[in-house]
């Protein structure tokens, strides 16, 4: 009696979580990767491809399964200051995009509501000067 899953079963849950890894691309500036820390996780991901090459090569085709897509979720680029983030499937959206998405629209909402609070600012402290004549507002451009 086997006292583990199906074969296919355990390949199958391998698949979906390397379907789910792959359906977000990070693509980032090396120079910046390598002041965050991401570049040794891009050589991890690497390394996680050659060894999956090697199960496809070996285990996955000696049982005859479909073999396991390669990890390819990060890039290093040499555009500077670049952070892309990428949905990569057709099908759907990554569930990182649910935890990403909310955090961001707050950070924005964040960042409107500060600077609808200066540009208040700002305005509060022009206006007298500008009743007053003490700005010259011919040097504007029009």
């Amino acid at each position: 009696m086997s006292n583990h899953r199906p074969y296919s079963d355990i390949i199958s849950d391998i698949r979906a979580l390397s379907r789910e890894k792959n359906a977000v691309k990070i693509t980032m500036n090396q120079t910046l990767a390598k002041e965050m820390g991401w570049d040794s996780i891009a050589e991890l991901v690497n390394d996680s491809a050659e060894l999956t090459r090697k199960v496809n090569d070996g285990i996955i085709k000696l049982l005859g399964g479909e073999p396991i897509e390669e990890e390819c979720w990060i890039a290093l680029s040499k555009r500077a200051g670049e952070i892309k983030l990428e949905n990569m499937s057709k099908d759907t959206v990554s569930s990182i995009f649910a935890i990403f998405m909310p955090m961001l629209k707050q950070h924005i909402f964040y960042l409107n509501n500060r600077q609808n609070e200066l540009l208040a600012e700002l305005r509060d402290a022009v206006l007298p000067e500008l009743m007053n004549g003490n700005i010259d507002v011919s040097k504007i451009e029009k």
